[in-house]
């Protein structure tokens, strides 16, 4: 059986220092550096890393960050997302120079333990919570009691190969995981090439994309909204628009005493996301009707008020297992009789109808918004009823596949989470 001892986390670690965030950029040989900003919330460094900026050699020496260094979150965090993030440093690249930003602290592993290992032992206890009792805040800045978290105790394995085999199989799942994501990445930007063409060009009678107006220009005409097909019309959406209401507004509860109630967190890349859903009464103690606010399948859910960059959240409602409202942030909008409810949401969710909702907006203090009267008198193409089926067809292709590799993400990542459990706390025997 594999021996395992209890040791402080401080014990771990050959060196440590905090970062430096340096000055203004002068050549193009200045070190990258990277900032709580390039951390993932599930604790890895984006693709594209750093910035620029100056650093004195005198404190950059000893900051210059080698493969398979940690690196933890000091500062920042949020009431959603707890500071003490960590990420593993794993950057190859000979002809740059990567630092750290003050708001990070380097952590470098002793000689005796597998780096990695010690990467996902951090990760998961931040996962576990067990870093938020070392936070406080200040100042809207939460900082983490770093020293007094390096004194907590774990119980890991004795033999460095041991910990290098745990860490093996975790690092699979994570490839598993990073395929994935990158998989979905890539037919999302299929999806919003593809609508951009169909909401241009749309489909012909052959069942395919329209020849682009470069190759066949007396197909299109000139339009206040772009060139469009001759056989389509411009429209404001209020000819498009049946019905459009706010929801319910109320000091909304996380235990459920009711009702789910969707908010605009539930809209998440432009599908329904029922994992963090809020709650409330089915008799309202205000007197309204909350039956008037219940959704129907097909309805469309927009987001009109928010901070800038969540104004235009939209999903498609299709239907959950108990009956849903929604909340005071999201119109509930059906689409007009000649109108499929599917390509409305579609359109709704094209970065030219995206870009029309940002310049209709109206910046307040903590938020911005836009009214029912700007949001119709938005212009839009108007198709009919037949190519709008089959630009809905086709979309829907790209989207059901889009949702297929998201449900084969989330079930890997509850692997991941369970192995991590299981292997980290010794559980589970591994054969070294």
């Amino acid at each position: 059986m594999n021996e395992w001892k209890n040791i402080q986390l401080h014990d771990l670690i050959s060196f440590s220092i905090p970062g430096e965030w340096g000055g203004n950029p002068k050549a193009d040989n200045d070190p990258f550096v990277i900032r709580a900003a390039d951390f993932t919330k599930d604790c890895k460094l984006r693709k594209e890393v750093g910035v620029r900026r100056r650093i004195p050699s005198v404190k950059l020496n000893n900051r210059v960050l080698k493969n398979n260094d940690l690196l933890i979150e000091k500062s920042g965090g949020s009431p959603d997302q707890p500071v003490g993030r960590v990420v593993l440093f794993d950057i190859e690249n000979e002809h740059q120079v990567y630092t750290f930003s003050n708001f990070l602290q380097l952590l470098r592993t002793q000689a005796d333990y597998d780096s990695k290992y010690i990467y996902y032992l951090f990760y998961f206890n931040y996962f576990e919570g067990n870093v938020t009792r070392y936070q406080q805040q200040t100042t809207g800045i939460y900082n983490l009691k770093l020293d007094d978290y390096l004194s907590e105790r774990v119980t890991i394995p004795s033999n460095k190969s041991h910990q290098k085999k745990i860490a093996t199989i975790l690092s699979t799942i994570d490839r598993a995981i990073e395929n994935t994501e990158a998989l979905i990445e890539k037919y999302q930007q299929i999806k919003t090439g593809l609508m951009h063409d169909l909401f241009t060009r749309g489909i012909g009678e052959n069942g395919k994309l329209r020849p682009a107006r470069s190759e066949v220009p007396e197909l299109y005409k000139k339009t206040e909204i772009g060139w469009i097909p001759k056989d389509w019309e411009v429209c404001a959406l209020n000819q498009m628009v049946s019905f459009i209401r706010s929801g319910l507004s109320r000091l909304l509860s996380e235990d459920d005493i009711g009702i789910p109630v969707i908010i605009s967190g539930n809209i998440q890349d432009f599908e329904m996301d029922y994992s963090h859903l809020r709650y409330w009464y089915r008799l309202d103690p205000q007197g309204a009707n909350v039956e008037d606010y219940i959704l129907k399948e097909e309805d469309i859910l927009l987001c009109f008020i928010n901070s800038l960059d969540q104004i235009g959240k939209v999903a498609l409602f299709k239907g959950f297992a108990r009956p849903c409202i929604y909340t005071t942030n999201l119109f509930r909008i059906r689409a007009s009789f000649n109108v499929t409810p599917t390509f409305l949401y579609f359109l709704l969710a094209t970065p030219f109808i995206q870009k029309e909702l940002k310049l209709i907006s109206k910046p307040a203090v903590n938020q911005a918004s836009f009214t029912t009267k700007d949001f119709l008198k938005i212009k839009v193409p108007h198709i009919n009823p037949s190519e709008q089926l089959k630009i809905c067809k086709m979309l829907l292709s790209i989207s059901d596949y889009i949702t297929k590799e998201n449900s084969a993400l989330s079930k890997l990542q509850m692997q991941k989470n369970g192995l991590m459990h299981d292997l980290l706390t010794g559980k589970v025997e591994v054969s070294v």
